[in-house]
């Protein structure tokens, strides 16, 4: 969301949990780089099918769990790069680790300046 001023501004959350984080009894707020960099890793979790009001967004987990070799990145670079706002991703690193955890690590810039998501 932006603010009067056009200032992209949302509600932080925590990395681990993603609930909202509070300091003291105040709801935190990020804005700009920060926060996109937020919307996209929300973006990148988001399973396709999760999200009711349009079951097109998300990443087709479905398709990516279970398989024997690592997914296409171009799942992730189209769910990254339709986010909007000039996003171009400029690094993307996936790795599946022995805990069997898909690791993701991106660049990308946009209207809000390059930011660095570790999923």
């Amino acid at each position: 969301m932006t603010d009067k001023r056009g200032i992209m501004q949302t509600f932080k959350l925590d990395p681990v949990t993603h609930d909202l984080s509070i300091t003291g009894s105040t709801i935190d707020i990020i804005t700009e780089a920060v926060a996109w960099a937020q919307f996209l890793k929300q973006r990148v979790l988001l399973w396709k099918g999760e999200y009711f009001l349009d079951v097109s967004k998300g990443v087709d987990y479905d398709v990516i769990l279970g398989g024997k070799k690592d997914p296409d990145q171009s799942e992730f670079m189209d769910v990254i790069e339709g986010a909007g706002a000039n996003t171009k991703v400029t690094s993307f690193t996936m790795e599946r680790g022995r805990d069997r955890i898909l690791h993701v690590t991106f660049t990308a810039t946009s209207d809000y300046g390059e930011v660095t998501v570790t999923i």
